[in-house]
Parts: structure tokens; sequence; C-alpha cells
């Protein structure tokens, strides 16, 4: 009996002794605790103070978010009375590209386009022609993005065509239009506007590098049916730059057709055209000094032009984006009620 006493006598300490530990323990971490969110709070406040009288020292401030040049507000920005929004612009430490971009554009700061907004076609082609500042003479383009699930497209469906705009270019377009017939036909096709005529003779020429094909749409190689199975000894040469003859693009064609297609590709504006890998459509629709209306006409030609296509299924719904630009220029996206 003396022993279970003598035990429960230690136990009894032994909860004591462990209940005034717990209680030390617990004021010393919560003092400890208050010291450390003191000491970061003075911090804090000192850190404050300091960036404050920083920011009064410059007098401007700049939102962190809104790092590019071209999206800063009024509103981001403190202006003092003596300095201008310009002068505040010129401080921000900007990349190599965006300065090139600020000394050109400077004047037009406000015409630039955003990437939330979009454009009716008449302000498009006006904003166009005033940011057209380069030396030469620059050209339109569109650029179309389409939606494969919603059309009937496949994968197997080539599309590649060719289209006369009713408009041609103000600026002068060097074109070389060369063809590949037989004896009969190439006086007809010399006559009709054809710069170099031949059969044998000209596609050795092409073999030996005489002659130096450029890229479609400044180069165009014209064939009949009869001799369409001599160009393969020149294949490479002219796959690689995309001027084999096809019939869809206008260049394989036959004995009564061949005058026609040549007067189209040599005097008129015509090009070809072709649906990328990834479903858009890039032409060029015309010149700054055009007006904007034939520039409207050009496009609704396009519009109609593939619509008529019977292998493209097109509908003016499957078209997710239209934007336009200028050479070197800035795109402009447009809305699909304007056109």
């Amino acid at each position: 009996m003396t022993l279970k006493n003598g035990y429960r006598k230690i136990i009894k300490i032994l909860f004591i002794f462990i209940h005034i530990f717990h209680i030390t323990i617990e004021s010393f971490v919560t003092n400890y605790l208050c010291t450390i969110n003191e000491a970061t709070h003075y911090n804090n406040v000192f850190y404050k103070n300091k960036n404050r009288t920083i920011l009064k020292d410059k007098k401007y401030l700049l939102e962190k978010k809104k790092k590019n040049l071209f999206n800063v507000q009024p509103s981001t920005v403190i202006t003092p009375d003596n300095e201008t929004s310009n002068e505040i612009i010129k401080k921000v430490k900007l990349k190599k590209k965006d300065k090139k971009i600020f000394k050109k554009y400077k004047d037009f700061l406000d015409i630039l386009p955003k990437k939330t907004n979009e454009y009716t076609l008449m302000e498009a082609i006006e904003k166009i022609k005033t940011l057209a500042i380069h030396k030469f003479v620059e050209s339109i383009d569109i650029y179309l993005s389409f939606n494969p699930k919603k059309s009937k497209m496949t994968k197997n469906d080539n599309i590649k065509t060719f289209i006369t705009f009713p408009h041609n270019l103000k600026k002068k377009r060097e074109k070389k239009v060369y063809v590949v017939t037989n004896a009969k036909l190439q006086k007809i096709a010399s006559q009709s506007g054809a710069d170099v005529v031949g059969e044998d003779d000209l596609i050795n020429k092409i073999k030996e590098r005489e002659i130096r094909l450029q890229k479609r749409n400044n180069n165009f190689l014209i064939c009949t049916n009869d001799c369409i199975h001599k160009l393969t000894r020149v294949g490479k040469e002219i796959g690689r730059k995309g001027l084999m003859p096809n019939e869809k693009c206008g260049t394989l064609v036959s004995e009564f057709l061949l005058p026609k297609h040549v007067k189209l590709f040599k005097s008129e504006n015509t090009y070809i055209f072709k649906l990328n890998k990834l479903n858009t459509l890039n032409i060029n629709i015309g010149d700054v000094y055009m007006s904007n209306d034939e520039i409207r006409e050009n496009i609704n030609h396009l519009f109609e032009h593939l619509e008529n296509l019977e292998f493209f299924h097109f509908n003016f719904k499957h078209v997710k984006t239209i934007y336009l630009s200028s050479t070197m220029g800035f795109p402009f996206k447009i809305k699909k009620n304007s056109l």
C-alpha cells in the first residue's frame, strides 16, 4: 500500500510541473511573437515612407502592371505643372524596338491601334494612310482567319486559286510572264504580252540558271497541257518558289484560253493566293495612294469571289477575324458589320 501511495504522489507532482512549465512557455512565445510583429510593422512603415519620398522627388508615377509604352494612359501618370506628357514618357526605360517606334510615331500616338478595340473599314483605311510615313509606296494587305470546324473543309482540299481585282495598283508592279508552249502557239503568246516564250530552250535556261525566277505574284509561269510533262526536269526549282502550273491557279491552260490568261497575269491586277495550314489567308488589296472607295470595292470583290468557289465552301459566318495593315505598319482589327 505504501508503494502505491508513493507512486500517486510522484505522478501528481509531475502533472503540476508540466502545467506550470506549459504556462511559462506560452507566455514566452506570445511575447516573442509580439516583438517580431512590432519589428516588421516598423520596417514596413519605414520603407513606405522612404518610397514616398522618392516618388515626391521624381514627381511622376507609373502603374506597375502597364509596362508597355503605348498602353500608358494619362490617369496613370502624375504630371507636374511644368512638364508635358511626352517628356515624362521619354523618362521611362524603353527597349530598343520601342525607342525606334517612338521616334517614328511620336506625333501619332493617339491613332495607333489597341488590341481590344475594333474599327470600321473606312476608319481603318484612313488611319493606315496617316501612318504611312515611309518613303516608298506602302501596299495594303488583308488578313483573314477561318474556323475549319464549322465549315465543310477537309484536309485533302487544296485551296489555291487566282483573282483579278477591278482596280489596279497605283504603284508600278514589275511582272514577268514565262510561257512554255508548242511552236505553233508561241507567236500568239508573244503577241498577247508574254515576256519570254519557248519550249525546250526555256526549260534548259531555267535548269542552267540563266533565267532566275522570283517568287509568285512577281513572276508567272504558264504552260499548256501538251508541255506539262517536260517541266519534271525543273520541278524542284519551280516548286520551291510556288510557280508550278496548276489548273486552279490558272497557269495550266488549254490552247484556247492561253491568250486570255496571259493578258490577265500581265496587264491586270491578278494574284495567286493560297490558304495556309493555319486556315489563314493574306492578300494584297491596294496601295496607300488609292481612294477609299476603290479599296472597299476590291475587298467586296474578294468576298464575292470566295463565295463562288465550289471547293472552298465559304461562308461569311465562318470568318473569325479580319485585319487590315500596310507594309511595315500596324494591324487594325475590323468589325464584320462594317463590311
